[in-house]
């Protein structure tokens, strides 16, 4: 019986590696996949103020009250309900992918939760805290 148990202990965290290594491999981005460039271009619904920002492999988006831009970020105000790391988008199997980074404020795309990377599509809808914002661009450069 005991070696039953130690069998399926062990086989329990053979399971799990596999399951962490197949999300791992699944969320980075492949050599491939990391040259591409894409553009996104969001629209703040409250204010039609659009943003533009083309990236490579990964895109952190999130809130500040500075003004410096840095690669690999697309800052989106200051609003006090959006986190400094609201979400994060990149890209694999030649899409791009957007998941939740805050622990705090949610983040909804098409008004559905992400709790798993779920694939972006011009058009959607994101709810970052209570700001909206609408993909009106998202498409490979290169």
């Amino acid at each position: 019986m005991r070696t039953v148990l130690i069998a399926l202990t062990i086989l329990t965290g053979v399971v799990e590696l596999m399951l962490v290594v197949a999300v791992l491999m699944l969320r980075a981005p492949g050599r491939q996949d990391a040259r591409q460039i894409w553009e996104l271009e969001l629209a703040d619904m409250s204010t039609g103020r659009r943003q533009r920002c083309r990236f490579r492999g990964r895109l952190n988006l999130g809130r500040t009250t500075s003004p410096e831009q840095r690669e690999g970020w697309m800052f989106l105000g200051g609003n006090p309900t959006i986190s400094r790391w609201q979400c994060c988008l990149s890209v694999g199997q030649g899409s791009v992918w957007i998941s939740n980074t805050s622990q705090v404020n949610v983040s909804r795309c098409n008004g559905r939760m992400l709790d798993s990377p779920r694939r972006l599509y011009e058009g959607d809808f994101l709810k970052l805290g209570d700001a909206n914002y609408c993909v009106t661009q998202l498409y490979r450069v290169a």
